[in-house]
């Protein structure tokens, strides 16, 4: 179970995270998963000890919340994955799946 027990509070980190998207142009220490559509546990923590060394306490605090999610917020992003022509590998659901899916859990 997480510490975030509030569909309000799950409300306010996205806001932020976009925020934080908006302001830094490409996601900032946050770039792989918020830009690059890797939600994973193993890339939020990545991003979050980046955050850490590169002296980014939002970036790192962001990433702590989002490790406080359910599992069945990270299996709502899981999806085949497709090659783009400029050989990159996007995943198809956006961030907000991940959102929903949050909210969804805090449901039950």
């Amino acid at each position: 179970m997480t510490t975030i027990q509030a569909k309000g509070h799950v409300d306010m980190i996205e806001a932020i995270i976009q925020t934080y998207h908006d302001v830094t142009g490409a996601g900032g220490s946050l770039h792989i998963v918020i830009e690059d559509l890797n939600w994973d546990r193993e890339s939020v923590a990545f991003c979050r000890d980046y955050a850490v060394r590169e002296g980014d306490p939002i970036g790192a605090q962001l990433a702590a919340w989002l490790l406080d999610a359910p599992d069945a917020a990270f299996e709502a992003m899981r999806t085949d994955e497709e090659e783009t022509d400029n050989g990159y590998m996007i995943n198809l659901p956006r961030g907000s799946v991940f959102f929903s899916a949050w909210r969804d859990a805090l449901e039950r």
